[in-house]
């Protein structure tokens, strides 16, 4: 179907893979602030979750992006949590696996406001994650003193970053076991 073209139910219902993982992790985070707002379970705040999941999207296949990847995505909920608490956990993350990070404001239709997490290679920053504070119409309460921070990031380019012995992204996906033997990353 084209762009401008008429409306159909019949191909608004065919299944469409996956473009993120955010779907499986605002379906958890809706669930558990609904059942804090009406009293039901016992919740511990903050409360972290995490997800893993396949996510494939319309990409021009270099180096550095597939058509296909895995995303993970965490998740903050707590009382008054700020950004500075995202950057925080996100620079305490990316720091335990030995990289260098930085943020650029970046727009995210999940989050507001929202970043863009670059890690280093060499002289080059990569996207790594897009992070930021959940909107109200993704948790479904309104935020009063309940926030949630949240970030997703691409596996496969984490590794690409972290063994210099990895040039393209591809190669994570070879024939070959072989390359595993000669990994770096610890």
């Amino acid at each position: 179907m084209a762009w401008h073209a008429n409306w159909s139910e019949e191909f608004a219902m065919q299944a469409v893979p996956r473009t993120q993982t955010t779907s499986v992790t605002g379906r958890h985070v809706h669930q558990i602030l609904s059942n804090i707002e009406k009293g039901l379970g016992s919740y511990e705040l903050p409360i972290k979750l995490f997800t893993i999941g396949r996510t494939f999207r319309n990409e021009n296949i270099d180096y550095k992006h597939l058509a296909d990847f895995y995303q993970s995505d965490g998740i903050i909920i707590g009382n008054g949590l700020t950004m500075a608490n995202l950057f925080d956990t996100l620079i305490k993350l990316y720091a335990g696996i030995g990289l260098k990070i930085r943020f650029k404001p970046s727009y995210y239709p999940f989050v507001e406001p929202g970043v863009t997490v670059e890690i280093q290679r060499g002289n080059e920053w990569l996207e790594s994650a897009g992070a930021g504070i959940l909107r109200r119409e993704i948790t479904g309460i309104a935020r009063k003193k309940i926030t949630v921070l949240a970030w997703g990031l691409g596996v496969e380019r984490l590794l690409l970053v972290k063994d210099k012995n990895i040039g393209n992204i591809a190669d994570l996906y070879g024939a070959s076991a072989g390359w595993m033997r000669k990994m770096t990353i610890r």
